[in-house]
């Protein structure tokens, strides 16, 4: 009798161990579209996209009153809670990315050339949120706005144009921007 050396386990043989993975079913219809949005992508962001890594935790004073935006009332110096800044500005550190913004585009909103951006890329981006997009190997940030047709990314600057991709085109949304850090000196 033969012995069979098909199958079963062999040393050596299989997937090599890396990182997680997860499998999704997809439409077939869809396939073509998610292996350009694989291949145009492959995981590689801009060279300006930093990490987020906690290094230390400091906490800072936070005042028990909040401070007049409108007509100043009498002052309540008063120090009550402590607050660490990265446990207030990032939920999930491993999908959280800081970009440093580049041009105009979204001045309406208060985001303005030199803003780091604080993006989360595990959130599911939403009608009207404000994303990090990749549309054709360039990356930009928008508004990102659902149609009938499809999805937009709109400027928040009436002097861009509002970015409707063309047949081909694809909009591979990073993140949703969660939080701006911006610096006045």
């Amino acid at each position: 009798m033969s012995e069979n050396k098909h199958g079963g386990a062999r040393q050596g043989a299989g997937r090599k161990k890396g990182e997680d993975t997860i499998v999704k079913r997809v439409p077939i219809k869809l396939v073509d579209h998610i292996d350009k949005v694989i291949a145009t992508y492959k995981g590689n962001l801009p060279a300006d996209v930093m990490h987020v890594m906690a290094k230390t935790h400091m906490q800072i004073p936070l005042a028990t009153e909040g401070v007049q935006a409108g007509f100043p009332s009498p002052a309540a110096p008063y120090l009550d809670d402590y607050i660490d800044l990265n446990e207030y500005l990032i939920s999930n550190a491993a999908a959280t990315i800081l970009v440093r913004v580049k041009g105009q585009s979204m001045i309406k909103v208060g985001i303005d050339e030199g803003d780091i951006l604080i993006v989360d890329r595990s959130v599911e981006a939403l009608h009207t949120d404000i994303v990090v997009a990749e549309l054709d190997g360039e990356f930009t940030v928008k508004r990102l706005v659902r149609t009938a047709t499809g999805v937009e990314l709109h400027p928040e600057n009436d002097d861009f144009p509002i970015l409707r991709p063309g047949y081909g085109s694809i909009i591979t949304v990073v993140g949703v921007v969660m939080s701006v850090i911006k610096k006045f000196k």
